[in-house]
């Protein structure tokens, strides 16, 4: 019995969280932070699910601004535009940050779709938490028009993103694009192909 006994205590100590490190605790994953997400609340003695992030540790030292963006601003933002966050606590105070954009959509039944994103912050915010509410301001740039076209019609992604668009001569050659945004069943072409050119849907048969 004694020999079980120190097993069972062997076995409580393995179940004891351990913060890495000093920071913020937040319940929950990374995941469930952002906005439109509902924040699960663990309570002692509770029950979780298997596989389950139960507690995320932030760095003290640094925060994060989550943000929601909409579908009409998608196509005139970009990840590394310079943006400003004021806190609503201190309204007085200002904070330097880029602006990061996941396009991750985020639950909802309204009529506009909204995409996560983030503002990572250049300094420490002195006395903000997390959890605090501000306003961001993103310094949009002026573009010329994009093309649209349909998602069928851009092969591959990144670096390798390509569409066949039709020559001079009439035959379709490969090339290059650059995808500003998917949205949905399209995506927004900022450059590679001119207005007023043919473009395959797909890759041209063998």
């Amino acid at each position: 019995k004694r020999e079980r006994l120190e097993r069972l205590r062997a076995d409580r100590a393995l179940l004891v969280l351990r913060a890495p490190r000093s920071g913020i605790t937040l319940h929950g994953s990374q995941a469930d932070q952002g906005p439109g997400r509902a924040r699960p609340q663990h309570e002692r003695g509770g029950r979780a699910s298997a596989k389950t992030a139960l507690f995320t540790l932030y760095g003290s030292e640094a925060l994060d601004v989550a943000v929601q963006v909409g579908e009409k601003q998608l196509v005139d933002l970009r990840s590394g535009m310079a943006a400003c966050v004021q806190p609503l606590a201190t309204p007085l105070a200002e904070l330097g940050g880029r602006f990061e954009l996941t396009r991750a959509p985020l639950p909802g039944t309204g009529l506009e779709a909204s995409f996560a994103g983030r503002v990572t912050l250049e300094k420490s915010p002195v006395g903000l938490v997390a959890g605090m509410h501000v306003q961001v301001e993103v310094a949009a740039e002026s573009l010329p028009m994009a093309i649209l076209l349909p998602a069928s019609a851009v092969v591959g992604s990144g670096s390798e993103a390509h569409a066949w668009v039709q020559s001079a001569a009439g035959i379709y050659e490969r090339r290059g694009v650059v995808v500003r945004a998917r949205l949905g069943s399209e995506v927004v072409i900022e450059s590679g192909v001119q207005a007023g050119e043919r473009v395959l849907m797909g890759e041209p048969a063998p």
